[in-house]
């Protein structure tokens, strides 16, 4: 099953919710949401990281905001490669496990 996908524009002012202006990309698996973002500050200390990836679970209706998965990129390229990796990590990975109970 091939995920839903939207890709979008980076443009300011920044809003939060799925889906908005700063919205990167965001795909939709059948257990979870990974979303990608534009950060509205710098949430790096020495290395500027102005993108985040994280993964949200859903049950096809609602989603629970509560990360399961994230990680920070300086550039929007690397953005959305991260993002890539992350949807690839997540296709057949049970939703209740978040990836920081592996290491």
């Amino acid at each position: 099953m091939e995920p839903k996908r939207k890709i979008y524009d980076v443009v300011d002012p920044p809003t939060f919710s799925l889906g908005n202006e700063r919205t990167v990309v965001a795909t939709q698996l059948p257990h979870v949401v990974v979303s990608t973002v534009r950060l509205t500050i710098d949430h790096g200390f020495g290395t500027p990281l102005w993108f985040e990836t994280m993964v949200f679970p859903h049950d096809g209706n609602d989603i629970t905001w509560g990360a399961l998965d994230s990680d920070r990129y300086t550039t929007e390229e690397q953005a959305r490669i991260g993002h890539d990796v992350i949807v690839e990590r997540w296709r057949s990975r049970p939703a209740t496990t978040p990836v920081w109970e592996d290491e």
